[in-house]
């Protein structure tokens, strides 16, 4: 039971990023955000089982003020093993601070000043970013019983280069769960290159629950869609995670499909 909950709050843990990160929706604008994950075994992994995963969520964002923003979200989460049938469902309201005493950049000190007076472009520009997010949180484990309330935090960095239609950014996300006899932590980092509408990127994430203890690593590669003059932006990634299973370090495969619509 204790790795079962481990792994349930891991894999949660890993769709953080479906959150807009340190960008508030403008006043008065709402983003729905839509995520979805499927989850596997490698196959020189499978030996005495098959495990697979998906992970579903659904998050509201609505920029109340130009510096707050209301967030909700929605997740179920159903996971597979031989005559195991797993699901939990979660859900969270919070909210969304903009921070800009914090947006210090994730540049060396001084590197952005040299590039703009070394480089041959006039309109070199950046754009430093920073939100705290404060919320509570509702889980429920239906094949258990099981339920946790819980606190948790997130807060996260941004940077971004911008020269014509050419931009890149760099990301950072650091998360804390409290509650319940819950402590876990996870930090993401972000890094894209993108021209025009198009941005490819890669993604490394950590996850740590003190309580249980249990440790993940997530590295994924992703492309984005975003068209500056549409409301909506497509991301997709594909990658693997390494967590423990059946008593030793595995890799796993998966999927993820991002879709967001402003309104």
């Amino acid at each position: 039971m204790r790795f079962c909950l481990a792994f349930i709050c891991c894999t949660s843990a890993l769709v953080c990023d479906a959150f807009s990160g340190a960008w508030l929706p403008e006043e008065g604008v709402t983003k729905l955000m839509a995520n979805r994950i499927e989850q596997k075994q490698k196959k020189h992994n499978v030996q005495n089982f098959r495990h697979s995963e998906t992970y579903q969520s659904l998050l509201l964002e609505y920029g109340a003020t130009e510096n707050i923003a209301l967030t909700i979200k929605f997740a179920e989460q159903n996971r597979a093993e031989p005559q195991i049938r797993h699901t939990n469902e979660a859900s969270r309201i919070g909210l969304m601070l903009n921070t800009p005493l914090l947006a210090s950049g994730l540049l060396p000190p001084f590197t952005y000043r040299l590039a703009k007076a070394a480089l041959p472009f006039k309109n070199i520009q950046r754009d430093k970013r920073a939100s705290l997010t404060l919320g509570r949180g509702y889980k429920a484990d239906e094949n258990s019983g099981d339920d946790w309330d819980e606190n948790w935090a997130v807060l996260a960095l941004a940077d971004r280069i911008s020269i014509n239609r050419f931009h890149i950014t760099q990301e950072v996300e650091l998360d804390q769960i409290r509650g319940n006899g819950r402590h876990a932590r996870s930090w993401l980092y972000r890094f894209s290159l993108g021209l025009g509408a198009v941005s490819l990127g890669t993604e490394a994430q950590h996850y740590t629950d003190y309580a249980n203890p249990y440790q993940a690593l997530a590295h994924s590669y992703h492309l984005q869609f975003a068209p500056p003059t549409k409301i909506w932006k497509l991301r997709l990634k594909a990658g693997d995670r390494r967590a423990p299973m059946a008593g030793k370090m595995q890799k796993n495969d998966y999927a993820v499909l991002e879709w967001e619509l402003k309104f």
